[in-house]
């Protein structure tokens, strides 16, 4: 977005006669082995490396509720499908020729001191033309959730994770609010407050 030759810029007006489809790519969740205190948070967070809800599915859900609330600089589809890959040529074989705006997860940790944990995450979204390839428009977000506070994992983990799950659904909609006015910011459109 900052006019670098490289970095793509705003959607261009070939998007807007079609319907920009939406994906959610599985980007992986990484761990990393280390010393006694990473091992001892590693098997007290066991239950919770694997989150009850993908942060990119919940921001592209999300995302597509506030694509309902009103007009949009772009027509969307109506649902988020979850695809294994987000290479052009695959978007393109399932899509065809049409813009699709993916998100993905790029980051996810337990951000935690002692006994304590706040789930933390990066959720990209670009939107790739699959007849070119080309990625056209791009935005991530990133944090903890907006509580602000963490949490013993035992807390986390209760109830099958159901706190667990809001935390990540209330940043998720926080990001795809971000992202969301990102798109119509870089399309010209005013946000609106009430997003």
């Amino acid at each position: 977005m900052n006019g670098d030759p490289g970095q793509p810029g705003p959607p261009t007006a070939d998007l807007e006669a079609g319907t920009v489809r939406l994906a959610a790519a599985d980007g992986g969740l990484y761990q990393l082995a280390g010393d006694f205190w990473e091992d001892y948070v590693a098997d007290v967070t066991k239950s919770l490396q694997v989150p009850p809800v993908d942060p990119a599915q919940a921001t592209a859900h999300s995302f597509l509720a506030l694509a309902r609330e009103g007009p949009t600089p772009l027509k969307f589809g109506r649902d988020v499908k979850e695809v294994a890959s987000a290479r052009p040529e695959e978007l393109f074989r399932l899509y065809g020729a049409s813009p699709v705006l993916v998100f993905a997860t790029s980051e996810w940790l337990l951000v935690g001191c002692f006994h304590t944990f706040d789930p933390w995450f990066n959720v990209r979204a670009k939107i790739v033309d699959t007849a070119s390839g080309r990625v056209v428009w791009r935005k991530s977000c990133r944090g903890g959730s907006p509580s602000g506070g963490s949490l013993y994992a035992s807390t986390l983990a209760a109830n099958g994770g159901a706190l667990y799950g809001r935390l990540i659904r209330e940043r998720a909609r926080e990001c795809s609010r971000e992202i969301f006015a990102s798109l119509e910011r870089d399309r010209g459109v005013p946000a609106s407050d009430a997003r």
